[in-house]
């Protein structure tokens, strides 16, 4: 009941910002409300929260931006309304570590400049899209942390870095704390979350590549990111699944390594290893190993 409660805020949470600006939120009636979200459905259908089955769906991108994992397209923004808000926002958490892991990797090769985009990149591109879950689940907000760990970025300065990594780590430690003890099923929603931070890689990958070369290092990197960050998330149920689910979690552990071997280091090869169709099955098989976790 209390996760109920959860989507249904976030889902309100959403819908509010797709209100016009002229009709008062507090006095609003509902026949206002549905005309306003039918004109909304008409210049953004990306935007507009549906409501089926007790929760509540939705897209937090706007209709032909840009984005982590190819939001901007079609295909992607109705994937994204499919999910319910929790598992989306967390995947997002997830999307923000995986660029934080991936600039972090730049970072100890010496390569500032290189990665100053992927700290750039969650404020950018996804704290707006958290800011309103991360009110209505009452979970301590990180966006001051972020913008202060891109600004050591920016400066170069190392000892700075590490101070603003830890107090950001420690923001991050918390928000995996607060949606721990708002979720009932743990490890399906961890495996489920870990899943989608995955698929978010495959758009990413297939933009860094230009006639059969990577030609967008910061896609690759980002991809890399996603995959190595889901990966991450699964190993932090990885005894419960293997014990519950030996045979999906070795088949998934499998395919894990297959689909990683696409991202053979920080800076991308010379010609890729894993082409995208590659890429593609190999978390289908990740899928398919882990669909009968519950």
């Amino acid at each position: 009941m209390k996760t109920r409660k959860l989507w249904l805020g976030l889902g309100a949470a959403a819908l509010t910002s797709t209100i016009p600006n002229h009709i008062p939120q507090a006095e609003a009636s509902p026949a206002a409300l549905d005309a306003a979200t039918a004109s909304t459905l008409c210049r953004a259908p990306s935007q507009v929260i549906r409501v089926a089955d007790g929760h509540a769906h939705g897209a937090d991108v706007k209709a032909g931006s840009g984005g982590e994992g190819g939001e901007g397209s079609a295909a992607q923004m109705d994937a994204d309304a499919r999910l319910d808000p929790m598992v989306r926002f967390y995947r997002d958490v997830q999307l923000v570590r995986g660029h934080i892991r991936v600039g972090n990797e730049l970072i100890k090769a010496g390569l500032w400049t290189e990665a100053l985009p992927h700290f750039l990149h969650p404020v950018e591109e996804l704290y707006d899209k958290l800011a309103p879950h991360i009110k209505v689940l009452k979970l301590k907000p990180f966006k001051q942390q972020l913008n202060a760990l891109a600004q050591t970025v920016k400066a170069k300065n190392a000892p700075a870095y590490d101070e603003a990594l830890k107090a950001l780590e420690g923001r991050l430690a918390s928000v995996d704390s607060g949606m721990k003890a708002e979720t009932k099923n743990w490890m399906p929603f961890v495996v489920q979350t870990a899943l989608e931070t995955m698929r978010s890689a495959i758009g990413e990958y297939e933009e860094s590549i230009e006639d059969g070369k990577f030609a967008k290092a910061v896609e690759y990197q980002d991809s890399r990111g996603f995959v190595f960050q889901g990966e991450s998330l699964l190993q932090s149920v990885g005894p419960d699944l293997a014990a519950k689910y030996p045979q999906d979690s070795a088949a998934a552990l499998a395919a894990i390594a297959t689909l990683k071997s696409g991202w053979p280091a920080v800076l991308p090869p010379a010609a890729p290893v894993l082409d995208v169709a590659s890429v593609k099955a190999a978390v289908s098989k990740i899928e398919l190993a882990l669909g009968s976790v519950k």
